[in-house]
């Protein structure tokens, strides 16, 4: 009789830790779905803060060069 209770506790024991892995292996599914999808998005927001700051700081340097071009330009005519 006492065998059979062992037994019977053993058997409680292993189906509970076996519900266990189940429930942790659908969380980390589930957990790892939603980083992927969640770093797909990040990737295009940190991709499009990149361009926005390109984009600023190209911007007032390129009219920097225009205008020292414009310069070098008024000055070789002035010498002509």
């Amino acid at each position: 009789m006492k065998n059979l209770y062992c037994f019977l506790i053993l058997l409680t024991l292993t189906s509970c830790f076996t519900d266990e892995n189940k429930i942790r292996i659908k969380t980390q599914f589930i957990s790892d779905s939603l980083y992927v999808s969640a770093l797909k998005g990040m990737d295009l927001y940190a991709d499009s803060i990149c361009m926005q700051m390109k984009n600023a700081s190209l911007t007032p340097m390129i009219d920097s060069l225009i205008q020292l071009r414009k310069e070098e330009i008024i000055n070789l005519r002035k010498g002509l």
